[in-house]
């Protein structure tokens, strides 16, 4: 199987090398990293361009687009993927180099989604926060399943957590809604889950999320943020409430 990876950045030049590096040191080969620059205005580009230049091997892609956020960024990556799987990895974030090997040993062409646990680090690199003393796994479910699950808490899927088969993004034009920037990961989760027949997990942690506190949603949290988040919420209450029905049915 081949494994692409998408990774929109904005201004990552302090952590994009590490976050590439990680992908490098990956103990299964047939990936490609896909980089879309949203207009990055530091040095950024040249980091990238480098880390491209010095690992000839690596099947990089790059792109520069317009600043539009990074639903348009990975909407981009999408549209360049060739991989059976696709995932999408932030530029201040890193995978557990073991991830694609045992994603391998799993994945079947009948598999859409798999999603797995989680780390979350300070600034410091203090570990805060453990997939596995809030959460649980769940196998073999299906979407609609997994969609409840997560809705109802039980369990988590985050934006770098998981990996989709291509041809079901594609195949229901699937994108991530461009315009908005809190809550456009759950939109295109949940549609994502909504399509999938089977969704496994590979219970342990594989991807680990450093905590900026000068992310996107710590610094420009709104009452319009809080509407967005209940326009989804209606959203799936109103579809997992039908997908249930028709279950009972």
């Amino acid at each position: 199987m081949k494994y692409s990876i998408v990774i929109p950045t904005y201004n990552g030049e302090k952590r994009i090398l590490t976050t590439l590096s990680s992908l490098k040191e990956q103990t299964y080969s047939n990936i490609e990293i896909i980089v879309i620059n949203d207009g990055s205005i530091d040095n950024t580009e040249s980091v990238i361009l480098k880390f491209k230049k010095d690992n000839p091997k690596l099947d990089i892609k790059y792109q520069r687009i317009e600043n539009s956020g990074p639903s348009k960024a990975r909407n981009v990556g999408i549209s360049l993927a060739s991989g059976d799987y696709i995932c999408f990895l932030d530029s201040d974030d890193t995978y557990d180099k073991d991830l694609f090997l045992e994603l391998d040993k799993m994945i079947s062409k009948d598999v859409d989604i798999v999603y797995f646990g989680y780390n979350e680090y300070d600034e410091d690199g203090n570990l805060i926060f453990k997939f596995e003393d809030s959460f649980k796994y769940f196998f073999d479910l299906s979407g609609v399943e997994m969609a409840k699950k997560k809705y109802l808490k039980e369990t988590w899927i985050n934006n770098c957590n998981v990996i989709y088969k291509l041809d079901l993004i594609k195949k229901n034009s699937i994108s991530y809604p461009e315009g908005i920037y809190l809550g456009e990961d759950a939109n295109f989760i949940y549609k994502c889950l909504f399509n999938a027949k089977v969704v496994k997990c590979l219970p342990k942690e594989y991807f680990y999320n450093y905590i900026n506190k000068k992310s996107l949603f710590n610094s420009s949290f709104s009452i319009k943020n809080v509407t967005e988040f209940k326009a989804i919420e209606n959203t799936l209450e109103s579809k997992i409430g039908r997908a249930s029905c028709r279950e009972r049915v």
